[in-house]
């Protein structure tokens, strides 16, 4: 039998297992939703099991930089970046049909894994044609995403910003104009 150190790697360990365990039981909920005839129990079975996939990848996420382990920031390029958090945006659920942005060459050096979920979670309450604007002034970049009128729900808000610190930025969200900033260095 292991025994407990205190340098965080019996917790990472538990964290892996658990992770691939809840990721388990979320695939195993997405089979019985397609096995589920009646069409409006389907639905809602669905859209509560995309909702907790979310809930599972920002947990992990958040335990991960919790544990010190969110990654080693490398650059990364923004339309990369924000590709791949649309991707899995809408393969959790959101309803993003196509996106605004004006950033060519931008890059910012970022924790992929822990960038990918902030900017993911972002779009979740973008609505369905986003606009990200980003400019860049002394090696850092200010990302902007105007979000529908409904903004962040303030749980998510806190989340967001422990997301943004482990990226090395920070978030401003300015609800009055539905507007949240992202720096990254």
């Amino acid at each position: 039998m292991a025994t407990p150190t205190n340098d965080g790697s019996t917790l990472a360990l538990l964290l892996s297992g658990s992770a691939h365990d809840l990721r388990n039981h979320v695939a195993t909920l997405r089979s019985v939703v397609q096995l589920q005839e009646d069409p409006e129990v389907a639905d809602a079975l669905a859209a509560s099991t995309r909702a907790l996939q979310v809930t599972v990848e920002r947990a992990v996420t958040l335990a991960r930089i919790e544990l010190g382990r969110a990654g080693a920031s490398e650059p990364l390029a923004l339309a990369e970046l924000v590709a791949l958090a649309m991707r899995r945006a809408r393969r959790e659920g959101a309803a993003i049909e196509s996106t605004e942005h004006a950033f060519d060459d931008v890059v910012v050096a970022v924790p992929g894994t822990v960038a990918e979920r902030l900017v993911t979670d972002v779009l979740h309450y973008a609505g369905p044609t986003p606009s990200i604007v980003a400019t860049v002034h002394a090696g850092e970049a200010d990302i902007a995403i105007a979000l529908h009128a409904g903004g962040v729900p303030p749980g998510l808000a806190a989340v967001l910003i422990v997301l943004a610190h482990a990226c090395g930025g920070r978030l401003d969200l300015v609800e009055d104009e539905a507007l949240l900033t992202l720096q990254l260095g």
